[in-house]
């Protein structure tokens, strides 16, 4: 399974050096269309002059960025996440956009970023942003490369087949379908029924969820036999915070709805209806 969110991308230099970094990923997990990742941002100006030749403006650089998030239950290797990013890009951009795509690995669940310059190299037009192409035919695309090759999809069984999925719904629904997301499940129930740390753990192994600890605590995947650091489920999640909600059970964490709290809805009305707090949204997805 996998899900994908799409932002601009506010600095282009800044977020292919952290792409890049070597605890992140290697050169073999980079693939490049049209242009070098070494040299982006020159190649992406490039497009822009012809650009604003033809338009007769002054635009300045604009690039945008898709990610592209695996669950750690499909026991993908990193050259196959590669492949997939690569795959979507192809389809998406049919071959009309220059990008870059990157795979990390540094995480539990591998991910891809894929950078692409916003304006069209063969028509010198800017990309379609419309919710039509930015969300329904994005997802698309994704969920037709995870049938080719056998993950799960999150369908939508709405009436209408283009029905807007909120994001956040979108996420919640990836995440029910998760390991990381039964884990949390699991230690919330745990933690009510245990009455010391000890006990917690032993009720854990019990349902099959082996533990180990050291810097951080960790639990088995009885499917992938992987283990997990539960700081990747949040704060509330750190063994420190496991031992203060067994001890004060009164206490109920606040929970984010979504896998990562910078992921952020823009359509929510919240944000359609207050100028000011979408221009928050929009530097904040921009920084992430």
């Amino acid at each position: 399974m996998s899900i994908v969110k799409i932002q601009p991308v506010k600095d282009l230099k800044a977020v292919v050096n952290y792409s890049l970094q070597e605890h992140k990923t290697n050169e073999e997990l980079v693939t490049s269309y049209e242009c070098d990742v070494e040299t982006i941002e020159r190649d992406f100006k490039l497009t822009l002059l012809d650009y604003n030749e033809k338009n007769n403006s002054n635009k300045k650089l604009s690039a945008r960025m898709i990610i592209q998030s695996f669950d750690g239950d499909d026991n993908l290797t990193p050259e196959q996440a590669h492949q997939y990013g690569v795959e979507l890009a192809e389809n998406y951009f049919k071959g009309k956009h220059q990008y870059t795509v990157i795979t990390h690995t540094e995480t539990d669940n591998l991910h891809n970023h894929i950078i692409f310059n916003s304006i069209n190299f063969q028509d010198l037009k800017m990309f379609d942003s419309s919710r039509q192409h930015s969300l329904y035919d994005l997802r698309r695309e994704n969920d037709r490369v995870s049938k080719e090759h056998g993950l799960f999809i999150i369908e939508n069984k709405g009436k209408k087949k283009d029905k807007y999925l909120a994001f956040n719904e979108y996420v919640s629904r990836a995440k029910k379908k998760s390991f990381k997301g039964t884990l949390e499940g699991i230690i919330d129930n745990t933690i009510q029924k245990a009455n010391s740390f000890e006990n917690f753990l032993n009720l854990m192994d019990q349902q099959g969820y082996e533990s180990k600890q050291g810097k951080y605590l960790s639990f088995k995947n009885p499917k992938s036999n992987k283990f997990m650091r539960t700081k990747t489920l949040g704060i509330n999640y750190l063994e420190s915070s496991i031992k203060y909600r067994i001890e004060n059970k009164e206490y109920g964490p606040i929970k984010q709805s979504v896998i990562d709290k910078q992921w952020i809805d823009k359509s929510q009305a919240k944000f359609i209806n207050n100028r000011g707090l979408n221009r928050w949204a929009t530097k904040k997805i921009s920084t992430i």
